[in-house]
């Protein structure tokens, strides 16, 4: 039986003092929702005043409350239990018990499970490995998907997007072409200017055409040209085709029966293929010249003597190397640049992130290309 006084107030939430002992219950019927946030919390603060021996808070009847009704709840407990004996909530269904529980972690209970500040050390070690070995692993499965699509290609050309490649050949080849000629001129330069010091010691002028053209032919003018390219073009490759990914155009794509690879990976490919060993002609071409300004210069090598000393020099197996490794090397940054475009994943900070991974891949992938190539190269000079 109901006995004391009963308050209603105009909201949805009702709220029934019961008890011999002026209230020493309280029961709530309804429900306490944000929207009755104001009203309701100073309902609640009425009745922590004016019961004096409030000792349980009957949820019985309270049937539905959000975040906000929770906290309000659970802020009355803990001023009752900061002035006195404090209450008890009980009677809550279980959709409000869960609510009241997962506020009770907030104020103070703990987290449901502690996280070290940081991973052990051979932990992070290994984790590191495996995620270096699945990016190896899809990198692989990428380029074998490319060349399948290239097989594919061969016997169907009309299938490859070649309006794309005339505009992707100009942003690779003709854009590129002035960072190119200034950076190999200088490499040029800095590796005479570098050796005119030790060959002036023992009297070797003549052999700087023979330095600088086998390490620009052989070396230098492929991987330095390797290097911009895959800073400029691959970095461009990536971003475009990372964001095409998140803006689900891929996708699009394929439901319109277009094949990424044909589409998308090939004209990029082929773009680069043609204008990489373009660009590491040109290119070596200025750092030998570059080369021969200092020699003239510096160790007073006349033009005579340094082309004659560089056609001596160089054999054509030497050009066979430069040219070989320009082919490899614009396979390799075009094949990762459009691996790692093509598996962005989220926001635009993920499209940030897969050109960084593809600009720094490429690069490590090349200095390691370019020594087995050279390696390879060496043992067929000694045969």
């Amino acid at each position: 039986m109901l006995v004391g006084r009963i308050q209603v107030v105009d909201l949805p939430l009702t709220v029934l003092s019961d008890g011999p002992d002026r209230g020493s219950q309280v029961r709530l019927v309804g429900r306490l929702h944000l929207q009755d946030g104001p009203q309701a919390w100073r309902k609640l603060q009425e009745i922590q005043r004016d019961v004096a021996s409030l000792r349980e808070l009957d949820l019985t009847d309270l049937e539905s409350l959000d975040g906000a009704g929770a906290a309000a709840l659970l802020a009355m407990q803990t001023r009752a239990d900061r002035i006195g004996p404090g209450f008890t909530l009980v009677g809550a269904n279980p959709k409000v018990e869960r609510l009241l529980s997962l506020y009770r972690q907030g104020a103070g209970a703990g987290a449901l499970q502690d996280q070290p500040l940081c991973k052990p050390l051979f932990v992070q070690i290994g984790e590191s490995a495996w995620e270096q070995l699945s990016s190896l692993r899809d990198l692989l499965a990428s380029i074998g998907g490319f060349t399948a699509g290239t097989l594919r290609a061969i016997r169907d050309p009309r299938s490859i997007h070649t309006a794309d490649i005339p505009r992707l050949i100009e942003r690779a080849g003709a854009d590129a072409l002035p960072i190119i000629l200034v950076i190999d001129g200088l490499v040029g330069m800095i590796i005479s200017v570098t050796a005119a010091d030790q060959l002036q010691r023992f009297g070797g002028n003549v052999f700087l055409p023979n330095m600088i053209g086998v390490a620009m032919i052989r070396e230098l003018g492929p991987l330095m040209t390797a290097f911009v390219l895959a800073g400029r073009t691959g970095a461009s490759y990536a971003a475009e085709l990372g964001t095409m990914r998140v803006n689900e155009e891929v996708d699009a794509a394929r439901v319109m029966g277009l094949d990424p690879t044909r589409f998308l990976v090939l004209p990029r490919l082929i773009a680069l293929l043609f204008v990489t060993p373009i660009l590491t002609i040109l290119g070596t071409i200025l750092g030998i010249v570059g080369g021969l300004f200092i020699g003239m210069t510096t160790l007073d090598v006349t033009p005579i003597v340094f082309w004659s000393r560089l056609h001596e020099s160089v054999s054509t197996l030497d050009v066979v190397e430069g040219l070989t490794k320009a082919f490899v090397f614009s396979s390799a940054i075009g094949s990762i640049a459009c691996h790692f475009g093509l598996q962005t994943r989220g926001g635009a900070a993920e499209v940030g992130r897969s050109t960084t991974r593809a600009v720094v891949t490429s690069l490590f992938l090349l200095v390691a290309l370019d020594g087995v190539l050279t390696s390879g190269f060496q043992v067929l000079r000694s045969a």
